[in-house]
């Protein structure tokens, strides 16, 4: 259900990763900012529960619904980035960097107005 939700909010066939990983994704959402401060693997698996998750996160902001504190969805942000830097270089999903660029941008703009 929360796959074809994102499907209508964010276009065509982006829910495909949501649906990929549906099975191994907690369904508790700080437990989703944990998967995000993890190093990306060549396990698929794990990586689309990585963009599933930065996917669940985006949509839920569009509706000013938030899963989680805005510091603690900016440092499971900060940490992916940190993290998983070096796979910037070397090429990494389009649609994952798309989702971190929006995220990152409008947590750290919500974070600025907080101040």
């Amino acid at each position: 259900m929360l796959s074809s939700l994102v499907d209508v909010l964010l276009g065509q066939n982006i829910d495909k990763p949501i649906r990929d990983a549906a099975l191994y994704l907690p369904s508790d959402p700080v437990d989703l900012l944990f998967l995000l401060g993890k190093k990306r693997s060549l396990d698929m698996g794990f990586s689309s529960c990585q963009l599933a998750a930065l996917l669940i996160l985006n949509a839920s902001s569009l509706y000013d619904d938030r899963l989680a504190d805005e510091k603690l969805v900016l440092s499971s942000l900060e940490q992916f980035i940190l993290v998983n830097g070096s796979d910037f270089l070397h090429g990494i999903d389009s649609l994952m960097m798309m989702q971190l660029v929006n995220l990152f941008g409008f947590y750290r703009g919500v974070g600025m107005m907080n101040y």
